[in-house]
């Protein structure tokens, strides 16, 4: 798993421009073909204060084929620091449709 982590962030420090990685020999493959990301309109209201004022929680699975796996997928690709790249290796979580979003793994 480290050597996805490294290989992640040189691919990420290449795309901002602030290194330049040698020519690959041969293209990656991608399982299930290229990842497509739609931009999905979502709330982006600032959550702020104590947990407490946020409870109660509803947590779900979102997995392929769910109705907000194009959500999920697109807030990863946004918000996290990694992108969006699939899912290998880890289970992520957000709250209920209609709920304000998180991730987490698990």
């Amino acid at each position: 798993m480290k050597d996805m982590a490294c290989r992640d962030l040189l691919l990420k420090l290449e795309q901002q421009g602030q290194i330049v990685l040698p020519r690959r020999k041969v293209e990656a493959f991608v399982r299930g073909g290229n990842i497509s990301i739609s931009k999905v309109p979502h709330d982006t209201t600032v959550i702020a204060g104590k947990l407490k004022e946020l409870l109660p929680l509803k947590i779900e699975v979102i997995e392929s084929g769910h109705p907000s796996w194009g959500l999920f997928k697109y807030l990863l690709h946004r918000y996290h620091y990694l992108g969006f790249n699939g899912t290998v290796g880890f289970e992520y979580e957000v709250p209920e449709s209609g709920a304000r979003c998180g991730v987490r793994p698990s």
